[in-house]
């Protein structure tokens, strides 16, 4: 079966990640404290839309879902799509629930929202992020680079052999964590 195209502008990953590492997870949760301007950057990211009658589709992980805050699952410019083997019913602030990265884009490409959506976004977790970095629809990279050590049990899949650095932004320091912002770009 071909895979479905989408006519929306992007469709893009974003993480943070620790830099000595590439871990971004631990023991089911991200390993460092809250950083304001990272999650302000994050949301901005995930939420913008030029079209203000459009959404952006966001695909997880069920344990990626699981972290996220009552008022993140509730997000009314986001339509969320959830990959899970365990998940059977879809949660009240989700579009659907499937087993597969493939089947969670198909959805959003085709589904009941065709011309809804914007962007698709991939927020995790690994196996997601595998796929998408592979997938040569997903053009764009957010990554927030953590310059601090923190103990983690899932790494960022390796994404350099298929991505270009485009642009970086100064060090910042917030909650004792020094961090910077970069854009990677798929490579033609």
């Amino acid at each position: 079966m071909p895979k479905a195209t989408f006519q929306g502008p992007c469709m893009g990953m974003t993480v943070a990640i620790c830099d000595q590492n590439k871990g971004f997870a631990y023991q089911g949760k991200i390993p460092w404290p809250h950083i304001k301007k990272d999650y302000e950057f994050f949301m901005n990211i995930v939420t913008t839309t030029d079209d203000p009658a459009k959404k952006n589709g966001v695909l997880l992980g069920r344990l990626t879902y699981e972290t996220c805050t009552e008022q993140e699952r509730s997000q009314p410019k986001l339509s969320t799509v959830i990959t899970s083997t365990t998940m059977k019913d879809v949660p009240p602030s989700c579009r659907a629930v499937v087993s597969t990265f493939d089947e969670a884009v198909e959805d959003m490409v085709s589904g009941i929202e065709k011309g809804e959506l914007e962007n698709i976004w991939v927020l995790g977790g690994g196996e997601n992020y595998e796929r998408a970095i592979n997938d040569p629809r997903f053009t764009l990279l957010y990554v927030t680079r953590i310059f601090n050590e923190f103990p983690v049990d899932r790494i960022f899949p390796e994404f350099s052999h298929c991505f270009r650095l485009s642009s970086t932004s100064e060090v910042y320091t917030d909650n004792g964590i020094s961090f910077q912002f970069e854009k990677w770009e798929k490579n033609a």
